[in-house]
């Protein structure tokens, strides 16, 4: 089946003038199965490391708990590029130029519509992170699903967002606008209504979670590009929610003015945790790329150790 779908993306792309949209397709994702590959080897290394560590140190042991962290972080990598793979496709100009004009106009239009409204807040994410985001029914971050492993600012009951008047964080950094760059859809944005108990975390850039299908009202709509949103109408039906609640970003600046609140909440002063880049995901949004180094390197396990070791504080930071 998987062949038959490759070679139907090759027949439409080369029927339509679009073999060079096709090379680049295939060159990335050669070079994502290359990725996945290293991951999974860093996989082995590390479970094997686990296996020895845990016959000589005990559960709340540092070393323990590191190379338990070390499992789960290629367990993450893995999953990542899995999905990746699930959702590449050839890129098309239409969809670039939507993607590059619509960012800066969006980030303008909506910081002025909801302008000092910041219980409307922002969660930008990838396309495959949208869909297990409705699947799971709520924003959870990695220490959840990930069994420990923690790659974000946020607490454990938190997710990051961000408000209108700061949501060109959201767009350029964590929506996958540029994933074309990978040949991959652009993300989306989950448009949510804030609480009296967010209010003191908007310094923060993060509220707390809460389940989807229990506070509906909650969900104002979800922003993505004209190429998702019949897909991602689809999971909504999928998954017990409103299809209405998707919206292009041209749709949505036509809604966002009856979404402002009577009552403005204003967000307290700033703490040194804004200093930190906020991201429910922050690898998940293309910041994998310290792996690269991985592909030179891969015959060699002792370079390759040796390059985890040194990034361990890089990760730490994401």
């Amino acid at each position: 089946m998987k062949l038959f779908g490759e070679w139907k993306i090759k027949r439409e792309c080369l029927k339509n003038g679009r073999k060079k949209e096709y090379d680049e397709y295939k060159k990335v994702k050669e070079a994502i199965i290359k990725e996945k590959q290293i991951h999974e080897e860093c996989l082995k290394r590390a479970e094997e490391r686990f296996e020895k560590i845990k016959k000589v140190y005990g559960p709340s042991s540092r070393e323990y708990i590191k190379a338990s962290e070390d499992v789960n972080r290629w367990h993450y990598c893995i999953a990542k590029d899995k999905l990746e793979l699930e959702f590449m496709r050839p890129n098309t100009l239409e969809d670039i130029e939507y993607r590059k004009q619509i960012i800066d106009r969006f980030r303008d239009e909506i910081g002025k519509i909801l302008s000092g409204d910041n219980s409307v807040r922002f969660h930008g994410t990838s396309i495959y992170f949208a869909r297990e985001i409705l699947k799971e029914g709520e924003v959870s971050s990695t220490k959840v699903r990930f069994d420990g492993y923690d790659n974000s600012i946020s607490n454990e009951d938190e997710f990051c967002v961000t408000t209108a008047d700061k949501i060109e964080q959201t767009l350029s950094f964590f929506s996958d606008f540029y994933a074309f760059s990978n040949c991959l859809p652009a993300g989306c944005v989950f448009v949510l209504r804030a609480t009296s108990e967010d209010e003191e975390l908007a310094k923060y850039a993060v509220m707390k979670s809460f389940k989807f299908r229990e506070h509906p009202e909650r969900i104002l709509g979800i922003c993505t590009t004209p190429e998702n949103v019949f897909k991602v109408k689809k999971w909504l039906k999928q998954y017990g929610y409103d299809e209405g609640l998707v919206y292009d970003y041209d749709q949505f600046l036509d809604v966002a003015p009856s979404l402002k609140s009577k009552d403005i909440v204003s967000i307290p002063e700033k703490s040194d945790r804004d200093t930190v880049v906020s991201s429910e995901d922050v690898s998940a949004l293309g910041n994998v790329d310290l792996f690269d180094e991985l592909v030179d390197t891969f015959e060699d396990p002792n370079i390759v150790e040796s390059f985890e070791n040194d990034n361990e504080g890089k990760r730490k930071s994401m």
